[in-house]
């Protein structure tokens, strides 16, 4: 692997092998990058990083301009408009993500003393998207993750950045690392999935009737994941269900 010397538009085309025979052709990420975008540095010298951790991780830059039949069979084979620029894609085993240019930078804005609006990059993400882009394509199967409901818990669908209460930047945030979410009420069906991977049960306020205990004590005992999210003094009800398990929460603040 390697990057593309010299200015213009790169074609950054990155390669993940996940349990490829060696017959076939290793399964692929293409990148559209534009020579002048900052970041395109950090890209390629981040995917260096990959590519030496794990060999089935691998890349190579093509220049449109020096280089347009590979280019337009790039593009062509991820079926992306003719002029695409400045996206990462991601490819294995027949599936494909695509990361932006705009997705690996976090800006801030600012004003300069004479008013004028500033936009400073503050961190380069690649790496928190890029592994889980991989994770994404390499994994043949998606977790289903359920968050309990019924008993006050934080709500998945309030994402306001600045809520106290809400828990649904961490859903999309597990979303994009290629979990698959759902809820789970036991008052609307008092069972647990059968592709439950996990059951997370975030800030409860209310007291676990004894069925969902039982209900939850059954899925741990046959294998299953329980993250259990509590604030300080929780309701005392838990308790019972935590000590079958030998555990014990106390109250206070540390």
């Amino acid at each position: 692997g390697g990057g593309s010397g010299g200015g213009g538009e790169a074609l950054l085309h990155a390669c993940v092998a996940e349990e490829v025979p060696p017959e076939r052709a290793v399964a692929w990420a293409a990148a559209l990058l534009n020579g002048a975008a900052p970041s395109r540095v950090l890209v390629l010298e981040l995917l260096k990083k990959y590519q030496h951790a794990n060999p089935l991780v691998r890349f190579t830059a093509v220049n449109p301009l020096r280089e347009p039949a590979r280019a337009r069979e790039v593009i062509r084979h991820c079926r992306l408009p003719a002029q695409a620029r400045n996206l990462i894609i991601f490819e294995a085993n027949q599936r494909m993500q695509i990361v932006t240019h705009g997705q690996l930078t976090k800006m801030d804005a600012s004003r300069t003393e004479k008013g004028d609006l500033v936009f400073k990059r503050t961190a380069f993400l690649g790496e928190l998207h890029f592994t889980s882009a991989i994770n994404a394509v390499s994994n043949p199967v998606m977790p289903r993750v359920y968050f309990l409901t019924g008993h006050g818990e934080r709500s998945t669908e309030d994402t306001a950045p600045d809520s106290r209460v809400g828990f649904g930047l961490a859903a999309s945030g597990m979303v994009t690392d290629n979990y698959s979410i759902g809820t789970l009420s036991f008052s609307q069906d008092p069972a647990i999935p059968a592709d439950a991977a996990a059951i997370i049960i975030p800030g409860p306020t209310r007291d676990l009737s004894e069925e969902s205990a039982q209900l939850l004590h059954n899925y741990l005992k046959t294998g299953g994941r329980i993250l259990l999210l509590l604030e300080p003094n929780p309701p005392q009800g838990i308790q019972p269900f935590l000590n079958r398990w030998g555990l014990r929460i106390k109250d206070g603040i540390i």
